[in-house]
């Protein structure tokens, strides 16, 4: 599914409260005058307690900020949880859910995932659910099965608001190794085969990205596969000038469409 390329920076625990505002600041300058807000999106997700200044700091641009986990509920007794509701007020207005990271440290499995699917549209938080198999897992031959396993619990209830898919290979996210462009559109488009099963009103408002070291030479081979809408970008979302490069290069390609 072509149209606007979305691009979204993970910062996951890196950077000071400071050091965000700064990126944030130094990316608008270096935006200014020439990005295409039609043509490409462009989300950041600082840590937790860098999302009012970064908030603050992008509010009068089209630059949006997401939390990078959520908890159930919207206020109680969870020590070091962080709702919906509470990133809401923060300031973001997107979320990631289920990042491999999460699924491997701290044990979130698919229905807790869907769950907080659910959490952050109550939330009036925009999901990106993140989705993606391990290397044994693509050595079995079970990416098929992995990505639609994980995406069961969440497609079987309908759509309560607008979400976004990532699919990332685990062995892919900071390893450099990335998968062929055309092995990711296989999997996006057995992604699409999904949402045209199970939410055929509402499949046309889900963008699929890729992740898994994405950087702006690589960028556009995945953005050349029809159902790529953009990237869930990690390490080289931390640099201003790569940031910028990537958006530089989304824009480039969008503009031959």
């Amino acid at each position: 599914m072509q149209g606007r390329a979305l691009l979204i920076g993970n910062w996951k625990m890196n950077k000071t409260v400071e050091g965000s505002a700064s990126y944030a600041r130094a990316l608008i300058r270096a935006l200014e005058g020439w990005w295409d807000t039609k043509r490409v999106g462009v989300v950041l997700a600082p840590t937790a307690l860098a999302i009012s200044a970064v908030g603050r700091t992008l509010s009068s641009t089209e630059i949006d900020v997401a939390g990078q986990n959520l908890e159930l509920g919207t206020e109680g007794a969870l020590t070091g949880g962080i709702s919906g509701y509470l990133l809401y007020e923060a300031g973001a207005r997107w979320v990631i859910v289920g990042h491999s990271e999460r699924r491997q440290h701290f044990a979130e499995g698919d229905t807790l995932v869907a769950e907080k699917v659910g959490a952050a549209w109550q939330a009036g938080l925009h999901p990106i659910v993140c989705i993606g198999e391990t290397e044994t897992e693509r050595e079995q031959g079970a990416t098929q099965r992995v990505v639609s396993q994980q995406l069961e619990r969440i497609l079987a209830k309908p759509p309560q608001g607008p979400l976004t898919i990532a699919y990332e290979p685990v062995w892919a996210i900071g390893s450099g190794r990335v998968p062929e462009p055309e092995e990711v559109g296989k999997i996006a488009d057995r992604i699409r085969q999904a949402l045209r099963a199970q939410w055929p009103e509402a499949e046309n408002d889900v963008a699929v990205l890729y992740g898994g070291s994405v950087n702006h030479q690589n960028l556009g081979g995945f953005l050349d596969q029809a159902e790529v809408s953009g990237a869930l970008i990690g390490g080289a979302s931390l640099i201003v000038e790569e940031m910028v490069a990537m958006v530089r290069a989304a824009q480039e390609h969008r503009g031959t469409r």
